[in-house]
Parts: C-alpha cells; structure tokens; sequence
C-alpha cells in the first residue's frame, strides 16, 4: 500500500511539473478571447455591467513565465441607486500584489473561466465566480455568472461568509 501511494505521489508531482512552462516562456490562451469585452446583466431596475480584458501576467522569480489571463472590473446599479463601481479602472494592468482590477482568472475550458478573485468591494471581500458561455448566438452571447465563497482558506477574505452584493446567479449578454 505504500508503495502504491509513493508511486501515485509521484506521478502526480511529475504532472504537475509538466505543466509549468519553462522560465522566460509565454503561455498563450486563445479561449480567453471570447471572454473579452462588456457584459451586462440586467433584471428590473438593476443592472450589472462587466467588462472584462485579455492581459498578460508575469509570474515573479523563481518561475518568471508569462500566461494570458482574464481582468475585469464591473458597476452594479440597484434600484438607479450605483452600489459598486471600479470601472474607472478599465485597462489597468493587473500585477498581482496590487491591482485596481476586480475580476482575475482563466479559462477551465473553451466556454468557461473560473476567477479566482471577484473582490465584492461593499463587504470588502473576495468571492469565486464561474462565468461560462451558454450561447454564441452572434452578435450576443450569452453567458451564466455563478458566485460563491472560496474553498479553502485564502487572504483577503475578510467579509462575513456566505452573504453577497451581488446576487449568485445571473444571466449576462455581450454587448
């Protein structure tokens, strides 16, 4: 039994090596770009607007490679009343330890992206948020938002558990 778990460990850390690209190389995701541009959610008098860019980001020392990522900011209005808003920073660049960005991800598969950090700005906390696109209907996809809190421990989460602004599901189209 041993051995078994000793060979399944090591596989796995084989794998998980395999994935890292070398230093000084770029990974390039061509599924983000699908993702790119602004979506709007609106339900009665609420609406919430994302707007979400492709940008590079660059992994520091001692891995020092480049992978394409997805960076949004978002404005949600309820009841004509603006409750967040950071889109006056559309197109900042996302560096990781600083960033006035409030969505930051990648893509799971060619019509879904995972964003490890949606910041919930009015209770000052970091949720996860699942966007995945349902239709390609051209010119406006549409796409399903799921938010939820983290798994696991992370920083940054400081807002009380399971409450959001936001609500957890929405259904969003490509302007």
């Amino acid at each position: 039994m041993k051995k078994i778990l000793i060979i399944i460990l090591t596989l796995a850390f084989i794998n998980t090596k395999g994935q890292v690209p070398p230093p000084g190389s770029h990974k390039v995701n061509t599924d983000i770009d699908e993702f790119v541009g602004t979506w709007i959610s609106t339900s009665g008098f609420d609406t919430i607007t994302i707007i979400l860019q492709k940008q590079v980001f660059h992994y520091p020392p001692p891995l020092s490679w480049d992978e394409d990522m997805l960076v949004g900011w978002h404005k949600y209005v309820k009841n004509g009343i603006i409750v967040e808003n950071d889109l006056q920073n559309v197109g900042t660049i996302f560096t990781g330890s600083y960033s006035q960005a409030s969505l930051f991800g990648t893509t799971l598969s060619p019509h879904k992206v995972y964003f490890t950090t949606f910041r919930d700005l009015s209770l000052n906390k970091t949720c996860d948020l699942r966007f995945s696109i349902t239709t390609k209907n051209i010119p406006h996809p549409t796409a399903i938002w799921i938010l939820s809190n983290p798994r696991g421990a992370r920083s940054g989460l400081r807002g009380p558990s399971g409450l959001f602004t936001f609500p957890k599901n929405m259904v969003f189209i490509k302007q």
